[in-house]
């Protein structure tokens, strides 16, 4: 599989989520915390890309009229200067919001990055070795990493390109709803789809591993396409692709994991 070139796209307080310091990694060794709250408006129509290439994210839902908010915990050799800054700015499609690291500092370790978002604004985000959380939300997401634990609970469309980790894909809603679907590439991640229903999608999967399902009548439906197999004919279903290079693939449609 040839990923496009930078493929890891770049993306993007008030009382940010108490817990929010809980939800990160334990400090490495004696290492000291920092935190940088921001305030971040969500608006619908708008994209907003989170960049942190040096740990985890997580976005946590809050009320639909409640505001955005940004907190990233950084661990470091010392508890006198924060090694690290929040980069603020905006492209054509909404706010920027980038993790950089004092490239002179020596103290910086790691930084995980919690997000509370209201529903309504898409999100972009870009890791190089960490894991995407989620709550439920029926906003589009796209993630870009190097590898990582990518876990995506929205309704909304996907798009997410990985080299290794794994992606579980779980789009929240009642039997019966319908997710945009999407596009899930990857090299040797292995990908998860868990729907509660086997008529929520259609796919197209091109895979070099093995390609299963719990379905009887979803696998009734296979066919072949060229290099892909496609599962379901669901009239006004959406369609998800899966491509890996040589990774398995689970369509889960019925709760038999």
């Amino acid at each position: 599989m040839v990923f496009k070139s930078g493929f890891v796209r770049a993306l993007a307080l008030s009382g940010l989520l108490i817990g929010a310091v809980e939800a990160q990694p334990e400090p490495a060794g004696f290492a000291e915390l920092h935190q940088i709250d921001r305030a971040v408006a969500s608006v619908a129509g708008e994209t907003i890309r989170i960049v942190n290439r040096f740990g985890n994210v997580r976005i946590r839902s809050v009320p639909d009229q409640a505001e955005g908010s940004l907190r990233v915990t950084v661990q470091a050799h010392t508890k006198k200067t924060n090694p690290a800054t929040v980069e603020v700015r905006r492209n054509e499609c909404g706010p920027v919001f980038e993790v950089v690291a004092d490239a002179e500092s020596d103290d910086f370790i790691r930084a995980d990055l919690v997000v509370a978002l209201p529903d309504r604004a898409g999100v972009d985000v870009v890791l190089e070795d960490g894991d995407f959380t989620m709550h439920a939300a029926s906003y589009p997401v796209r993630v870009g990493a190097r590898s990582g634990q990518i876990r995506l609970q929205t309704s909304g469309r996907v798009d997410v390109e990985v080299l290794g980790g794994r992606v579980v894909y779980n789009p929240p809603g009642p039997v019966g709803h319908r997710p945009a679907g999407g596009r899930i590439q990857t090299s040797g991640a292995p990908v998860d789809v868990l729907v509660g229903d086997r008529t929520a999608l259609n796919y197209r999967v091109v895979s070099g591993a093995a390609v299963t399902t719990d379905s009887l009548a979803l696998l009734e439906t296979r066919r072949r396409e060229g290099r892909a197999v496609l599962f379901g004919d669901h009239q006004g279903a959406n369609l998800l692709e899966i491509q890996t290079d040589h990774a398995p693939v689970r369509l889960v449609a019925e709760g038999h994991r």
